[in-house]
């Protein structure tokens, strides 16, 4: 009988230690992520709430769900940070926010491995509507948690998506972002509306001070409407793509506003990093940023090395099958001050297959090495002193080829618009022109030629 018992209970034994197994296996792959509602946490206000149920779920994944609600209730005034691995999921509603920043910048704090969602452009943060000065940030609204800290610092899988980011600030700036992803590596911003937002739009890169920078961002299918400043800025940054965004109305009828650059990049250091950078399938619309307090939207695209980073350490930067228009072809101005693409300084961008139609400049080539500019739509630009298309300055070498340039005679500015290319840089080896399609072309380096 002793015998038998014992088997009986080694078998047990083993059963206890397989089920005890598989549960803890269970536990790690497939046991569903924990859910805390916000609004019924305790808290001044819903920030406090939402950081209730961020420390509430602490190392556990989760789940952090809000819904819009009167008062304090429902307004973001205390700074958001949410923890690795939890969403915070806002369903349909307005958030406004009184949120003053003593330390660090941002009203959403995301950490490294975490998400921000919500239920489409129903959703609406704000920017924050405190009475404050401009020494305080009111304008930024998620912001890396590592680079709030310290703008050099680098945060990993960082994801935002589906919702509406208001203006709502009672001043303007260009130096904060309304979505600061700084050195961010695998992260990404889709699917998000910025709606009269008074600085940047959304930027990928920090400080290169200790060699970090942005890496692996996707920026895709946003709206930008009646955004003040850049709205898509790249200042130091490796294999990013900003894809089918749609910028309309940039800039904001206000003396007080600053120009813009719907697309810039802008590297502010040598050290710096612009690699492998991609702006494809974008449309630039400023047929509506017709502003009683003067023009501006500055240029559409922006390619720049102003810093000069070495021509070997920069690029390759794409920038293809973009739209820019600068006004119909019926206005009587044009709402874009300078170029429709401007490479300035920049080696080894690549221009393919973008149109670019009622810009005084349409494009416009400063100082460029080993650059490609192929299949391009230029209608109607050149106006009076301006050109179609300019290729300047030094150390100039590159491709022109397959482009299109033209005056569309339904242009009310026609007269005084061209379908030229001229050439007229200072030094470089040269450019090679092939099968363009434009009124002229004239040639100033003497390593440029130009083959039927």
């Amino acid at each position: 009988m002793k015998t038998v018992a014992a088997f009986i209970l080694s078998v047990l034994i083993s059963v206890v230690l397989t089920a005890t197994a598989c549960g803890q296996t269970r536990s790690r792959t497939t046991s569903a992520a924990a859910v805390c509602v916000a609004n019924k946490m305790a808290g001044d206000d819903l920030g406090a709430k939402i950081n209730a149920c961020d420390a509430a779920l602490g190392n556990n994944a989760g789940e952090i769900q809000v819904s819009p609600a009167a008062g304090k209730a429902g307004s973001i005034d205390t700074q958001v940070t949410i923890s690795s691995f939890h969403t915070l999921k806002f369903a349909a509603g307005t958030y406004p926010s009184a949120f003053i920043d003593s330390g660090p910048d941002g009203i959403i704090r995301l950490k490294s491995n975490s998400k921000i969602m919500g239920a489409g452009t129903s959703t609406v943060l704000q920017e924050s509507s405190a009475q404050i000065s401009a020494a305080y940030n009111k304008w930024t609204v998620i912001i890396n948690y590592d680079g709030s800290l310290r703008n050099e610092a680098t945060t990993d899988n960082i994801h935002i998506t589906d919702l509406q980011i208001k203006g709502a600030a009672n001043s303007f700036n260009s130096a904060p972002q309304t979505i600061s992803l700084g050195n961010c590596r695998n992260c990404s911003v889709e699917r998000v509306w910025l709606n009269g937002t008074k600085t940047i739009g959304i930027n990928a890169g920090g400080s290169s001070v200790d060699g970090n920078y942005a890496r692996d961002v996707l920026i895709s299918d946003n709206l930008f409407t009646n955004v003040a400043s850049q709205n898509i800025s790249v200042v130091n940054g490796e294999n990013i793509k900003v894809l089918n965004n749609r910028m309309i109305s940039p800039g904001q009828d206000d003396r007080n506003a600053p120009g813009c650059v719907p697309i810039d990049v802008e590297p502010n250091s040598p050290q710096d990093r612009i690699r492998n950078l991609e702006f494809r399938g974008n449309v630039i619309d400023a047929t509506k940023s017709v502003y009683t307090t003067g023009v501006k939207v500055l240029h559409g695209i922006l390619v720049q090395n102003t810093v000069r980073i070495p021509a070997n350490s920069y690029g390759p930067v794409y920038v293809t099958n973009n739209r820019i228009e600068g006004a119909l072809l019926s206005a009587s101005g044009n709402y874009i001050a300078g170029s429709g693409i401007w490479i300035n300084g920049a080696s080894n961008v690549h221009l393919s297959d973008n149109t670019v139609r009622r810009v005084y400049d349409g494009i416009k080539i400063s100082s460029a090495a080993n650059f490609e500019m192929i299949n391009n739509t230029v209608i109607s630009c050149g106006f009076t002193a301006n050109l179609a298309v300019l290729i300047e300055g030094g150390d100039v070498s590159g491709i022109v080829r397959g482009n299109r340039i033209y005056v569309d005679p339904s242009s009310k500015l026609a007269a005084g618009e061209d379908g030229a290319i001229a050439e007229k840089a200072v030094d470089g080896p040269g450019v090679l022109y092939s099968r363009n399609q434009a009124d002229s072309i004239g040639l100033s380096l003497r390593g440029s030629r130009i083959e039927k």
